[in-house]
């Protein structure tokens, strides 16, 4: 499928109405992009909703943990590609959002810490569950920017944006990073099928990781005092940050899933 496609796709979500919702353990899947999968149907296409409860993200000097619960939802469509029927392009939820806007705190320096996403036609996000389940390569691409929050940093203080994002490449198994990094190991869990309504899904756990992926400079931070706020930023946070001096550590990764179809028929059950 053409990546064009799934972007049209995808803005097929905005301004769609949601008639029903899905009920019961397929509730977690209400903002799931119906409408815009839709376009697609068949096998090809599946709701997804993530949590990410701990770990972390360093970047070159500031480290940050995950203190609070980081929540993923969209819709996932088959990227086309002949050599893995599990390979999917991620899009927004309902809401037009993957990521939750969580607020971390940055120990020490005042200031919040969010990862937005940052996909677009050029840095699309995929999900390969191939990969996930042989616990080898990338599962999942997911291009994000860091918006920072604090006094005087204004409303568009951002480390990464659309036209250059923080592109992880995050895995369960091993990393291959450039020194000073070393190698980290992500981990599956176990996954089961839940079953209601004669209906069923797909869940599981995992602990994804990432430590060699580039971080670019800050933008935006301060308004009209941005050539001097982003510039104190980048000293602060060691920007721009090469491979081998950033990490990320997701853990505890509560993954749910199921075909489009059946969390249709869900809101449909009694």
């Amino acid at each position: 499928m053409a990546l064009g496609a799934v972007v049209a796709a995808s803005l097929a979500v905005v301004g769609a109405t949601a008639t029903a919702a899905p009920t019961g353990i397929f509730a977690i899947f209400s903002n799931c992009p119906l409408a815009a999968l839709k376009q697609v149907g068949g096998e090809a296409t599946r709701c997804v909703f993530g949590r990410i409860t701990g770990g972390e993200m360093a970047l070159a000097g500031v480290r940050v943990p995950i203190a609070s619960a980081i929540e993923l939802e969209g819709g996932l469509i088959w990227t086309g590609n002949p050599e893995n029927a599990k390979e999917f392009f991620l899009i927004p939820g309902a809401n037009g959002q993957v990521l939750s806007n969580t607020e971390l705190p940055i120990p020490a320096e005042g200031l919040t810490f969010t990862v937005e996403y940052a996909g677009s036609k050029t840095h699309p996000a995929i999900v390969n569950l191939i990969n996930l389940a042989r616990e080898m390569g990338t599962a999942i691409v997911l291009p994000v920017k860091i918006h920072l929050k604090g006094p005087r940093l204004g409303y568009e203080c951002d480390i990464g944006s659309q036209a250059n994002p923080v592109e992880l490449h995050l895995t369960d198994a091993t990393t291959s990073p450039n020194p000073p990094n070393k190698p980290i190991k992500g981990h599956l869990g176990v996954f089961e099928t839940p079953e209601e309504y004669g209906l069923s899904m797909l869940r599981g756990s995992a602990v994804l990781v990432d430590n060699t992926f580039t971080v670019p400079v800050a933008e935006g931070c301060g308004g009209r005092l941005a050539p001097v706020l982003d510039g104190l930023i980048d000293s602060r946070f060691k920007l721009p940050s090469s491979d081998g001096h950033n990490t990320a550590i997701m853990s505890g990764v509560q993954f749910n899933m199921a075909t489009s179809e059946t969390v249709e028929a869900s809101e449909k059950a009694p």
